[in-house]
């Protein structure tokens, strides 16, 4: 993160943003430069010490951690689960979905299909992966269209 807005009079951080500098946050509020900072938790638990506290406009500076005896636990707990839920989606283990069945209606035709049933096995990344693929009959669908009274069919 680059920007961070922050209560004035506390030093608190309420948003941080990567890009173009965000426009005025509002009354109490300030934007300043963080430079290159990662958060570990929650924002609340977070500071702005500003180099130039005293100047107009956007302010330059650095992000500190409060001491522990003044964060919001349960802020802290929430961002710390939304930070494992994400690196659990980004980071998925294969060996976890092993067993995982898809059931997909693809229309599609497979005239070189020789058998109904035609099974597949691969590995990914060193778990094996069973495939089968299946011919199932066509369902018929009756879809129309009523224009001026009259049915139109599909």
């Amino acid at each position: 993160m680059r920007y961070v807005t922050f209560d004035e009079d506390s030093g608190e951080i309420r948003s941080a943003v990567t890009g173009p500098e965000p426009s005025d946050p509002g009354p109490g509020l300030r934007i300043g430069d963080a430079g290159e900072v990662t958060f570990e938790g929650a924002l609340k638990n977070y500071i702005f010490v500003a180099d130039n506290a005293g100047v107009p406009g956007l302010l330059s500076g650095r992000v500190e951690r409060k001491p522990k005896a003044e964060w919001d636990l349960a802020a802290e707990k929430e961002e710390s689960d939304r930070q494992a839920a994400m690196m659990r989606f980004h980071q998925l283990d294969v060996t976890e979905i092993r067993r995982l069945e898809l059931h997909m209606m693809v229309p599609a035709r497979f005239e070189r299909l020789s058998d109904p049933t035609t099974e597949y096995h691969f590995s990914f990344e060193r778990t094996p992966i069973d495939v089968k693929l299946r011919h199932l009959e066509p369902i018929a669908i009756n879809v129309g269209f009523d224009f001026g009274g009259y049915t139109v069919a599909f």
